[in-house]
């Protein structure tokens, strides 16, 4: 669903942000889609970092 809601050609618009011209069909409006944009960037920045694999392996190896 992420990949599909990061799209900006559902609010009509091409990559720079821009409106495309002659796109007549949408399926969010520009400022829903640019809100969504922020609240994924907000959400992405709150989450963890993944380890690398080796630290688990250290962590059982170790034992």
């Amino acid at each position: 669903m992420h990949r599909l809601l990061i799209n900006p050609r559902l609010a009509g618009l091409g990559e720079n942000g821009e409106p495309i011209e002659g796109w007549a069909e949408r399926v969010l409006e520009p400022d829903v889609f640019r809100r969504l944009q922020e609240l994924f960037t907000e959400r992405s920045e709150k989450r963890g970092q993944p380890r690398d694999a080796y630290e688990y392996l250290v962590g059982i190896w170790s034992r």
